[in-house]
């Protein structure tokens, strides 16, 4: 395959990345690719083909340059999550595999790759023990309802990401604070009342737990959050469907 320059491989990412987001899998991009940076349109289709793989999980064939892998999986942790960082591991695993056994030839750069992505921490949630968060949710919480509902997100909002020495969702105090007084004290599931008070507020004590979870991509919203006590919370993570017994 010839040789393909920093420039190109930046810009095929960036293609690959449009493209894989309007469901254009591979189509025409690679020939324009061809036109827009010199690059040969094989080497191009390959390079998407890569990408294309990464995203889905999934094997491809074609050898691609070390450095581009790189980049690869550097702009997806960046711009997609640890979600699509774990598909474009397990694709480059594949790859491995395939080349290894039909060539014969370690691939020890591609699994060096493997080790440093594979070795990053996945996002943390930030949970109610947070200090920071609990101080945002009090200042919530003495909103009026219809300030706070006008501060509330869309549909289809995200949490912001922060890099520490791994990523942490950084939730919204106003979805929190409006699911609680939704609740007013009755948890959600078991349809009980709070078990408790808590020490620090003096109100039913109750925890706020996304239906589906922020690390699988879920909206941090009113929508997708549930007020639970800490019995049905614990189970809504670790329990047997089924199981609970009240």
């Amino acid at each position: 395959m010839p040789k393909i320059t920093p420039h190109q491989f930046q810009f095929v990412y960036e293609s690959a990345k449009v493209a894989y987001s309007r469901g254009d899998l591979i189509g025409s991009i690679y020939k324009q690719l061809a036109e827009d940076v010199a690059m040969n349109p094989v080497s191009a289709f390959h390079y998407i083909e890569a990408y294309t793989s990464m995203r889905q999980g999934v094997v491809f064939k074609r050898t691609i340059n070390l450095a581009a892998t790189r980049f690869f999986f550097d702009g997806i942790a960046r711009d997609e999550g640890h979600q699509e960082l774990a598909k474009a591991i397990i694709s480059l695993e594949a790859h491995i595999a395939y080349y290894e056994k039909t060539s014969g030839v370690r691939c020890k750069g591609l699994r060096d790759i493997v080790v440093e992505y594979g070795s990053r921490p996945a996002p943390k949630i930030v949970g109610p023990v947070d200090e920071e968060l609990l101080r945002l949710v009090d200042e919530a919480v003495s909103l009026p309802a219809d300030q706070r509902k006008l501060l509330l997100p869309v549909e289809g909002s995200k949490p912001r990401i922060v890099e520490t020495m791994g990523y942490v969702f950084v939730r919204n105090q106003h979805v929190i604070a409006e699911v609680l007084f939704r609740a007013s004290g009755i948890c959600e599931h078991c349809k009980r009342k709070a078990p408790f008070l808590s020490k620090r507020t003096g109100q039913p004590f109750l925890e706020v737990h996304h239906k589906e979870t922020l690390a699988d991509g879920g909206d941090d919203t009113v929508e997708n959050a549930i007020a639970l006590c800490p019995n049905c919370h614990r189970f809504k993570h670790f329990g047997v469907p089924g199981s609970l017994d009240i």
